[in-house]
């Protein structure tokens, strides 16, 4: 790969182009518009996202590469339109993304760095639907709360892949201290309601021996396996863990998603002076260097707020062999020197290699106003119940 002056190929481009940004901010040209509308420019698949979004103006001014991938379900979302424009473009640049392969023969990930309210959980949702239309039956879903289990389901089911099982990690223990008849009852129907809701069978895996989870006493042989990072990091007395028993039902040759959710939980895999690297962050760096192939989705809306944080994202291919980084202590080191402006042109740079998006709700002509309500004794109880049930 090509360089100017040790940078990687169209650095100086995108370097002129943020401080071209910054200039216009500064002289008041570009004054209310730090966020610009967001559309596909090179695709148009699916229909308009039913809420208006928005990207930095610096992404803005950076265009991703030619759309090359094919989506198998293409036809399926153009007429069933369960997923947006912009949803339907992130399947296809991910995908896309997922056929290179870095320099050190670790299959390349991509990074939704989507707030709330574009909907990350329904495109990862397709995500696994098209893969499993590619031949490839088997996902992990890595997440910070077993209750959104039953947000993967609703997501697969409003795409249409009600045929996917979904697994989880722990189980639903349901409390019920003293609360009025009416919550009660409005509790007992709301988690029948989620449960009718599954179509399948919920098997809780920290109830399942640390056995190979496809033999034929457990039977998981394909589907989502649906966990939450302290599960990850689980194991028995007898020294087994989950990873361990996940890695085994991927298999080394294993080529599906591992799908990060939420996944600066494991920030603080590289810590500041005297700290110690958490035990979740070395499993998830583990999981990714026990399976080299597997088509790694990195999804958060801050997990590149701090270029510290950044440490678990090995599958980017911002440092180590073919870059001007030898590890990542050298590259963070390179952005914490050039501070914010620095983080800006790597999220450019990402942008314009096809494996990073980042939009988020436009917040044009809202108001906000605060209202404090104060809670009877009987609210208060209510509400701890419901939390109960989160």
């Amino acid at each position: 790969m090509s360089s100017v002056h040790g940078l990687p190929p169209g650095t100086l481009e995108k370097k002129e182009v943020a401080i071209e940004v910054e200039r216009e901010e500064d002289e008041g040209g570009m004054a209310g518009e730090t966020f610009m509308d967001y559309r596909p420019l090179k695709l148009a698949i699916g229909p308009p996202h039913p809420d208006s979004i928005v990207e930095t103006s610096s992404l803005s001014a950076v265009q991703p590469p030619e759309p090359t991938y094919d989506l198998k379900i293409k036809d399926d979302l153009e007429s069933s339109k369960a997923l947006s424009c912009l949803q339907i473009e992130t399947l296809v640049y991910s995908c896309q993304r997922h056929l290179q392969h870095l320099p050190n023969g670790a299959r390349a990930g991509f990074f939704i760095g989507d707030g709330a309210g574009v909907g990350k959980g329904r495109t990862i949702a397709g995500l696994i639907w098209e893969n499993w239309h590619q031949g490839r039956r088997k996902a992990l879903w890595i997440s910070v709360g077993s209750d959104l289990k039953f947000d993967a389901r609703r997501d697969l089911d409003d795409i249409g892949a009600i045929s996917i099982e979904v697994y989880i990690s722990t189980v639903f223990w349901l409390h019920l201290p003293s609360l009025s008849f009416h919550v009660l009852v409005w509790a007992l129907v709301v988690w029948a309601t989620l449960a009718g809701s599954l179509n399948h069978e919920v098997h809780a895996l920290n109830k399942l021996p640390y056995s190979k989870l496809d033999s034929k006493s457990v039977g998981v042989r394909e589907g989502v396996v649906f966990l939450t990072y302290s599960s990850l990091i689980a194991s028995s007395e007898k020294g087994r863990s989950r990873l361990q028993q996940l890695v085994q039902w991927c298999g080394p040759e294993y080529d599906g998603l591992l799908i990060f959710d939420e996944c600066h939980k494991a920030k603080n895999l590289i810590p500041e002076a005297g700290g110690q690297p958490t035990r979740t962050g070395e499993a998830v760096l583990e999981i990714q260097a026990r399976l080299p192939e597997a088509r790694v989705i990195y999804c958060s809306a801050t997990g590149a707020s701090e270029p510290r944080n950044m440490g678990y994202m090995v599958r980017l291919g911002l440092w180590g062999a073919g870059t001007c980084f030898l590890n990542f202590r050298d590259f963070l080191g390179a952005l914490e020197k050039g501070g914010v402006g620095a983080l800006e042109l790597v999220a450019m740079d990402m942008k314009a290699r096809g494996m990073y998006v980042c939009r988020t709700l436009s917040y044009e002509g809202v108001e906000f106003e605060v209202v404090e309500v104060p809670l009877e004794a009987k609210m208060m109880v209510d509400c701890n119940f419901l939390l109960l049930l989160m």
